[in-house]
């Protein structure tokens, strides 16, 4: 197995079209939490830890916002249909949950933009919570 800064690395180098949205503290952390996910009671002995990279968005993310959760900041992302006479605001608003509060900072029209603005908030949060 790959030491945790030696997989970093290479995720940066091997994935440049696809830069690591986590930094600093959170990435770290978050790869120590998927090292020790199979003695949590989650089944990962056919996963091999190296592969991260090779996992779709949709499966980067999940495991992302998963490790959020058990941390203590949630991420929702809810889908707004209301005009008024200026603007058109139809989207998805996102919501990061941090300690009881909660930032709604944006609307996006498309959603995997909208779960990755929330993956950079929550990670500025919890980088800055340190």
């Amino acid at each position: 197995m790959l030491f945790h800064a030696e997989l970093i690395y290479l995720l940066k180098i091997t994935d440049k079209n696809k830069i690591m949205i986590l930094t600093g503290k959170t990435e770290e952390d978050f790869f120590n939490w998927l090292d020790n996910q199979g003695a949590n009671g989650i089944d990962i002995s056919n996963w091999e830890f190296e592969k991260f990279h090779l996992l779709s968005n949709v499966s980067k993310n999940s495991l992302i916002i998963e490790w959020f959760d058990s941390v203590g900041i949630y991420i929702s992302i809810n889908y707004v249909d209301f005009y008024d006479e200026l603007r058109n605001n139809t989207g998805f608003e996102i919501y990061v949950t941090n300690k009881g509060l909660s930032v709604k900072f944006r609307i996006v029209s498309i959603r995997q933009e909208a779960i990755k603005q929330a993956i950079k908030k929550a990670n500025e949060i919890y980088n800055s919570t340190l």
